[in-house]
């Protein structure tokens, strides 16, 4: 039952910060920029699938299998949002995103980073917590 609570709030926040996506991208985007978005959500399409994909199987690969299987997923968890917030970090700070991506914030880095490194730190640990043994019944939820 946890699980499906978890999973339920998960969706509906996963829905809402895409439709606000959506709406801020309807009303701040100027269609001049529309060709400008398209190309930049396609790098982040390959950034992801040649650049961070590979790197996340290769530390699955060598750091997970050293772990105990109790702890591979909130580590997995962990591994994949580091790797994530460090690309973005890389493309906000080295590529000075607010000049060059239209839909980019003009604001200092340090704070979102800052606030998604809180939120990742809280998934780990709620995935932890949905790993320990029920009481009584000595398997892991999920």
């Amino acid at each position: 039952m946890t699980i499906g609570i978890v999973r339920g709030a998960l969706a509906v926040t996963g829905s809402c910060a895409a439709g606000y996506g959506l709406y801020l991208v309807l009303t701040r985007v100027s269609h001049p920029d529309w060709f400008r978005l398209a190309r930049w959500g396609l790098s982040a399409w390959l950034i992801n699938d040649l650049v961070l994909m590979p790197i996340s199987l290769l530390l699955g690969h060598l750091v997970l299998r050293r772990v105990a299987q109790r702890r591979r997923m909130p580590l997995r968890i962990g591994l994949l949002a580091a790797g994530s917030l460090v690309i973005i970090t890389l493309i906000a700070v080295g590529a000075r995103a607010h000049q060059k991506n239209a839909t980019a914030e003009v604001s200092p880095p340090l704070p979102a980073v800052l606030i998604t490194g809180g939120v990742t730190v809280a998934v780990v640990i709620i995935a932890e917590l949905l790993q320990r043994p029920q009481r009584g019944k000595g398997t892991a939820v999920g």
